[in-house]
């Protein structure tokens, strides 16, 4: 655990669920049957494909719909005082938080694999100091986010109090808990 390898103390873990009601399950079903035939896919169970092809839209598109509740609440940690740790498994999901932090006006910052090296340290650094309140990241590791930790430049990472979501849960449990 964190706390045998490094001292670090045993994070709290929340589990937030986010269910559809009725009307909004009856959508999905009709969307997604729309967004199967725009891309001209085989009807359901015929390719065998299918299965592995359908899980990954169907977590996508669920990935999507957390977005508004989820952004509700990281804009009202935030508003708390905390800097708040986003992982996301699909850029898409990103792009909608960032969309929600801007319009809420709240500092993002993004560290994903569209973002390459010394952008990526960069963006680090700024959630690091402070001059992001909010960090969104699709990547799993070599990427240390800790409160208090010396930053290159010899400066001192913020002391804010750090809330980690795990906006979509990993197929692999490694990377979740990794994230």
């Amino acid at each position: 655990s964190p706390r045998d390898i490094a001292g670090w103390p045993q994070q709290q873990v929340i589990p937030y669920p986010v269910a559809m009601d009725r009307s909004q399950q009856t959508l999905y079903e009709e969307l997604w049957s729309r967004f199967r035939q725009w891309l001209r896919m085989v009807p359901a169970r015929r390719d065998p494909k299918g299965a592995l092809v359908e899980m990954l839209r169907y977590r996508q598109k669920s990935s999507l719909l957390k977005v508004a509740s989820m952004s509700d609440q990281i804009i009202d940690l935030v508003h708390t005082g905390h800097q708040v740790f986003v992982s996301c498994e699909f850029t898409e999901t990103v792009d909608a938080y960032e969309k929600a932090m801007s319009g809420a006006h709240i500092s993002w910052t993004e560290i994903s694999g569209r973002i390459g090296g010394d952008d990526r340290e960069c963006n680090r650094i700024a959630f690091q100091r402070g001059e992001a309140q909010v960090v969104l990241c699709t990547v799993v590791s070599g990427v240390s986010l800790h409160a208090g930790e010396t930053l290159p430049d010899g400066s001192t990472a913020t002391q804010a109090d750090r809330i980690t979501i795990l906006h979509d849960v990993r197929q692999n449990n490694l990377d979740s808990t990794q994230a």
